[in-house]
């Protein structure tokens, strides 16, 4: 048997737009030929509309709507790809929040989320749209930074360190962050890109409070 699964998008006479799901099957005479077809038509638009707020869900973060850890490898795998294709620059940046354990022991965790929360906002107005920010876990981010310098993300990271430092945060009277900023090499994979900006992040945390290591 020959069967049709299509899903078209429709516009309505009010303007509002449908997705269609047509299944086609063809009738046959008693020799085989195809004689017609019977055609039923589903409207699946909740259906899909779901099926895009599980994989939104899945995608981000639920705290700070930042995108999650295995997200941001899917992004970062295609962007290493483009770049050995292409030849751009990637850098990444990493960062946490100092001393956070503090925070959380002197304020509570609910002034603990809502620093995590403002940092992640304040940290995605400054973001172009085709970066990418992501809570790497606990109070650890991770910034991609596709078509970006060493230099390029050093003064990015450098502008969001002072944003940060600067900032009100409701109940917590300071807050600052450690940054780690590399570019990415020819032969390095994901993880070990990741890894070497991670390393720098804890050179940067111990260095002093809001401080930044680049290499």
């Amino acid at each position: 048997e020959i069967s049709i699964d299509e899903e078209v998008e429709i516009e309505c006479l009010d303007g509002t737009r449908k997705i269609i799901l047509n299944s086609a099957m063809p009738v046959r005479d008693e020799h085989g030929g195809i004689v017609g077809a019977i055609s039923v038509n589903h409207d699946v638009t909740e259906r899909k509309r779901f099926e895009e707020q599980l994989r939104g869900m899945a995608d981000r973060d639920l705290l700070t709507n930042a995108y999650t850890r295995r997200s941001l490898y899917d992004f970062l795998e295609t962007e290493i790809h483009r770049v050995r294709r292409y030849g751009d620059p990637l850098s990444v940046i990493m960062f946490d929040v100092d001393h956070f354990k503090e925070i959380n022991d002197d304020h509570g965790h609910a002034a603990g989320d809502r620093v995590l929360v403002a940092i992640s906002e304040l940290v995605r107005e400054a973001l172009r749209g085709l970066d990418r920010l992501a809570r790497y876990g606990g109070e650890e981010f991770l910034i991609i930074a596709p078509n970006t310098s060493l230099r390029k993300a050093v003064t990015l990271a450098e502008r969001l360190r002072t944003s940060i430092a600067t900032a009100s945060f409701d109940t917590v009277a300071r807050v600052t962050c450690s940054f780690g900023v590399c570019q990415f090499e020819g032969d390095e994979n994901a993880d070990v890109l990741v890894r070497r900006a991670d390393d720098l992040m804890y050179k940067a945390r111990r260095s002093g409070r809001s401080s930044l290591v680049a290499e």
